[in-house]
């Protein structure tokens, strides 16, 4: 019996077309990836368990990064500033230090322990007697040291007052125009003299100097230590010009400020 056998003749050009090929992966070698990622900082390095705190990641090759993780939890917001930085949004936590990761075409980057929760402060603020009023008496200075504040706060703060550029017409603010601000009686009574406020000193909380007039609101006490229930003295005075308008006997003066509470 015969048994017939079947050849399959290449052309020259698929021969020289296989052997260029085996040349060039030989020649090339194995395809590398880019440069690895590294992990240098991270700016803030705390923040609330609630999250939302905005951070920035320094470190090199941070290009193309596409995830961003803190604890296990996916941040938000990711943007690649350039090679050496990464901006984020922390995810909400529980307390406590946490691994930051990134993730990047050419690998992942892991930082142990990079970013703390902390649990955020608790604030409360409350004016004491706040309806308070004055009695003026042209050529003379009037003075109160009936309203305070009562402060509690779980961690240092700071406390800033500003003036209610919202306030009636009838209502004398620390900070503004003061040209055009009023007693109740008589309406449209000028008073030269702005208010004047101060604070005193407590224990572990500080009065600083609120100056007149600024447009932005002014810092009147810092807390370098939690407090609960802490009642913070003040002090308004209001000088009161032979040049203002005629007053009427005695006039009662209303205030209007607004303090702010915040922790620091």
């Amino acid at each position: 019996m015969e048994t017939a056998a079947t050849i399959t003749r290449l052309s020259p050009f698929w021969i020289l077309s296989v052997i260029a090929i085996v040349l060039f992966l030989t020649l090339a070698g194995p395809v590398s990836a880019g440069p690895t990622p590294t992990f240098s900082s991270i700016l803030p390095t705390t923040g609330p368990t609630t999250g939302g705190t905005a951070i920035t990641i320094i470190g090199t090759n941070l290009t193309g990064t596409t995830v961003v993780t803190l604890g296990g939890s996916a941040a938000t917001g990711i943007s690649v500033v350039n090679d050496s930085a990464v901006s984020a949004t922390t995810p909400p936590d529980a307390a406590g230090a946490v691994w930051v990761n990134l993730t990047t075409p050419n690998g992942t980057v892991n930082a142990a322990n990079a970013f703390t929760y902390q649990v955020p402060a608790t604030v409360a603020i409350t004016i004491v007697n706040s309806t308070q009023t004055l009695t003026l008496t042209q050529g003379k200075t009037v003075t109160d040291t009936n309203i305070s504040l009562l402060v509690t706060s779980s961690a240092a703060f700071s406390v800033t007052v500003a003036d209610n550029t919202l306030r009636p017409s009838n209502c004398q603010g620390y900070m503004g125009n003061y040209s055009g601000s009023y007693v109740a009686y008589p309406l449209n009574t000028n008073l030269i003299y702005p208010l004047g406020l101060s604070g005193t000193t407590t224990g572990t909380v500080t009065a600083h100097t609120v100056t007149s007039p600024v447009s932005t609101a002014q810092t009147l006490y810092t807390g370098s230590a939690a407090v609960n229930g802490v009642k913070l003295p003040l002090t308004i005075t209001q000088q009161v010009g032979y040049s203002d308008r005629i007053l009427r006997g005695s006039n009662i003066y209303r205030i209007d400020l607004i303090f702010t509470i915040a922790a620091s």
